[in-house]
């Protein structure tokens, strides 16, 4: 679709004009600028060629990769490689990107969104896809200069700008965001500590055994990791200089990566009006329990057909399968979501990839395949006789097979065979 289709061309609205606007109107309204709000979008013009679209994000940017700006800070891509879409995409799509805006209401009877600097938007239809926050320490010291939490570009650099005078970091969490922040600052040269509550990383995904092979994989690279430990207070007067934890340890740092979770962003949202659990409940279709209102990406606990219960997927590419449905069905289309939901990162050129549910419930038998001695290890998860979930280290051959297996419900008649590393699931397509 070239811009001749539509009158004129579009630049991000300035964010000091907007806020004099009374109230305008729109079609569609989407509430985030990351890859549920963008891909929502362009699903949007595809089917209606002249809806008036518009996006509100917070942030000063178009969209940009989130999961590659570890990449970025590591220098392996530049920083023009950060952005899937420049701004020649919302010109081209008449989509009006509104950017260093926030919205801080919705009135969904109302069909209203309101500005914090007082603007309204009325709409016929409403996306949200907010995503989430980082959750932040609540101790002694954790506003000290030096303390980072990895979300936004701006975070990104402003990391990067500290590790160069920094030699000794600390990296907080065991969860996908905290093996980002090992690589980053091990590759950069720093002395590595990561302390984690738990007893093994990535608890929520692995065993011990899983556990101590990731365990092996971060000493082998320079990471110490400290379990079952956590930082009760932050030391230094204006800047970071070390930290104190409940087992006793003080151990010196000129930086601090924290990654102990996100929270949603719900504020905007009456529960009186939008039907709220740990997300805004949606269908398959995206659609809440409000007319004419959808959420999608980290927000959106959704009804997920091949696990058979609602959840809450944080990732990337869960992101832009939900705004692609979510942006199909706000147009007039019926299209349901029937994706493997999944996580993958790279470990020092070794994947780790969850897929499916891994959750262990009544009658869920787990099977392992035990490769450790080659740094490969997997654990599938069945029920009633059928593939539900994985997780797998450096097995990403297996990930196309499972996906399948997994997404087509298929009956595995002897699943034994399954921790047998010599045997090809492609044999049970």
């Amino acid at each position: 679709m070239g811009s001749s289709e539509f009158a004129g061309t579009l630049e991000p609205t300035n964010p000091r004009t907007l806020g004099k606007m009374s109230e305008r109107s729109l079609d569609y309204l989407i509430i985030g600028g990351g890859p549920a709000g963008t891909n929502a979008a362009e699903a949007i013009r595809r089917r209606d060629r002249v809806g008036s679209i518009a996006i509100v994000t917070n942030e000063s940017h178009t969209l940009y990769i989130r999961p590659s700006l570890a990449l970025y800070m590591r220098g392996l891509i530049q920083r023009d490689q950060l952005f899937q879409k420049k701004i020649d995409f919302y010109n081209k799509n008449s989509i009006e990107l509104i950017t260093e805006k926030k919205v801080i209401r919705i009135s969904a009877e109302g069909k209203k969104a309101f500005l914090e600097d007082g603007g309204i938007f009325s709409y016929k239809k409403l996306l949200i896809a907010t995503g989430g926050r980082p959750k932040t320490w609540q101790i002694p010291g954790a506003d000290l200069d030096g303390v980072y939490y990895l979300r936004t570009l701006n975070d990104a650099e402003g990391m990067m700008n500290r590790m160069r005078s920094s030699r000794r970091a600390i990296v907080i969490g065991g969860g996908f965001l905290g093996m980002d922040l090992n690589q980053t600052f091990a590759m950069a040269g720093l002395k590595v500590v990561n302390i984690i509550r738990d007893k093994v990383f990535w608890s929520h995904f692995l065993d011990e055994d899983g556990g101590r092979l990731v365990e092996r994989i971060l000493k082998e690279n320079g990471v110490n990791l400290i379990p079952e430990d956590e930082v009760v207070e932050v030391f230094g007067s204006k800047t970071v200089t070390g930290i104190r934890t409940t087992g006793g340890k003080q151990i010196d740092a000129d930086i601090i990566g924290v990654g102990i979770g996100i929270g949603l962003n719900l504020d905007l949202l009456d529960k009186k009006e939008v039907e709220i659990n740990r997300g805004v409940i949606v269908d398959n279709h995206l659609r809440s329990s409000t007319p004419d209102l959808f959420a999608a990406g980290d927000v959106a606990e959704f009804y997920d057909p091949i696990m058979e219960k609602r959840h809450i997927m944080g990732n990337w590419s869960n992101a832009m399968a939900h705004g692609k449905a979510a942006g199909a069905n706000m147009a007039g289309e019926d299209k349901a979501l029937n994706v493997v939901s999944s996580y993958q990162i790279d470990i020092w050129g070794r994947s780790l990839i969850a897929m499916g549910d891994t959750s262990v419930s009544e009658g869920t038998k787990v099977f392992i395949r035990d490769q450790r001695d080659q740094y490969k290890y997997g654990r599938i998860f069945v029920r009633d006789g059928v593939i539900k979930g994985a997780i797998l280290i450096d097995l990403k051959d297996l990930e196309g097979p499972l996906s399948k297996l997994i997404k087509e419900k298929r009956e595995v008649k002897n699943p034994e065979v399954l921790s047998d590393p010599a045997f090809d699931l492609k044999g049970l397509l």
